[in-house]
């Protein structure tokens, strides 16, 4: 695949990651945070998992993916939840969290195959 198509994949996982959270934090609390967050995981490391073997020649190593999944994800719930007791919108809490959760992700990517 293209670059192009990571991109926007990036970004599509960042929104999901971003507002999937923020809705479980605002519908069921700090459980449905951390359900979200893990439904959220298991849901990436299984398209990191398929796109990982999907590729002819091996660029990005399955850590990446791994590290990708786990911790972007956790620190975004983490943002969600912190931005959440300052009482903030639901519709800012998933933007933060899925900005940090691409920036982290990018780091990862950024560490992982290019250093």
């Amino acid at each position: 695949m293209g670059g192009s198509i990571y991109l926007v994949a990036l970004v599509c996982c960042s929104l999901l990651v971003g507002f999937g959270t923020a809705f479980g934090m605002r519908k069921w609390g700090g459980k449905g945070l951390l359900g979200a967050a893990s439904l959220i995981t298991v849901l990436l490391l299984v398209l990191g998992y398929v796109d990982y073997h999907a590729q002819p020649v091996k660029e990005t190593p399955l850590s990446a993916y791994l590290l990708g999944s786990v911790c972007s994800t956790l620190l975004a719930a983490l943002a969600v939840a912190l931005i959440a007791r300052r009482g903030l919108g639901m519709l800012v809490q998933g933007a933060l969290g899925g900005l940090v959760w691409l920036g982290t992700t990018w780091l990862i990517i950024l560490w992982t195959v290019f250093i």
